[in-house]
């Protein structure tokens, strides 16, 4: 099991949302849901800084193994 939570995304966050999965790729695509409902503001800011590409490597630095 793999899980993300989404106050290590930005700093000063402190949302309880914790996006898990048995892939990279599952926890990622939760995670993008997540911010792109709950916080849409913050993700295009965020998008409007970085690639798609810097995002998932972020995401996946971030990612913690159960």
């Amino acid at each position: 099991m793999k899980t993300l939570a989404c106050k290590d995304m930005a700093d000063g966050s402190t949302c309880p949302f914790v996006a898990e999965g048995m892939t990279d790729e599952e926890v990622m695509s939760k995670m993008t849901e997540h911010v792109k409902a709950m916080h849409k503001e913050d993700y295009d800011k965020m998008m409007s800084q970085m690639s798609m590409d810097e995002m998932k490597a972020m995401m996946k630095s971030k990612m913690k193994e159960m």
